[in-house]
């Protein structure tokens, strides 16, 4: 959940965005198997997270979680004909607010660059949809380089970053 600290605790305000950089093998054969690779000796498949997420029914009406960035090859991946995918299990099973992936491999440079590029919008004001579209243009136009165009999001493209309030 969006509140809750890596220690278990709840924090006062809860993630607006989640973005994690690592490696994504999506398995055609078995779907649920496909995994996140988070570090060389640590993995997690759509099952193991499914398998630790509490059901529906003891969410209760909770908030939606946030925006989840997955800056891995080819973690937008879906095939309609099948059940599980990472936008699937982020947005149906988890209830997050939005999913934003690859639709295949990208380099890990650009991946980097490509992920700057929209966090110097959205962090600036611009909403989700414009910051997207603006980070693929600016990689085309400055770096001569279409691979943005791999990049899709599942969320609303009115979606803003919500600046803290000062005291």
């Amino acid at each position: 959940f969006a509140e809750q600290s890596f220690e278990g605790g709840v924090r006062s305000q809860a993630d607006q965005i989640q973005h994690f950089v690592c490696h994504c093998v999506i398995n055609e054969g078995i779907p649920s198997n496909s995994s996140l690779i988070l570090s060389e000796n640590d993995a997690v498949t759509i099952a193991d997270l499914q398998a630790a997420l509490k059901p529906p029914s003891k969410l209760g009406n909770r908030e939606p979680g946030p925006l989840i960035f997955l800056n891995a090859c080819g973690s937008a991946s879906m095939d309609p004909m099948v059940v599980a995918s990472f936008p699937r299990f982020f947005l149906r099973d988890n209830h997050n607010r939005g999913f934003i992936g690859t639709e295949t491999n990208v380099p890990d440079k650009f991946a980097a660059e490509f992920s700057r590029c929209f966090y110097d919008d959205l962090l600036n004001g611009v909403r989700l949809g414009e910051a997207i579209y603006n980070a693929k243009w600016k990689m085309l136009c400055n770096a001569n380089n279409p691979l943005g165009i791999l990049y899709t999001f599942y969320a609303d493209p009115d979606m803003a970053v919500k600046k803290e309030e000062s005291k």
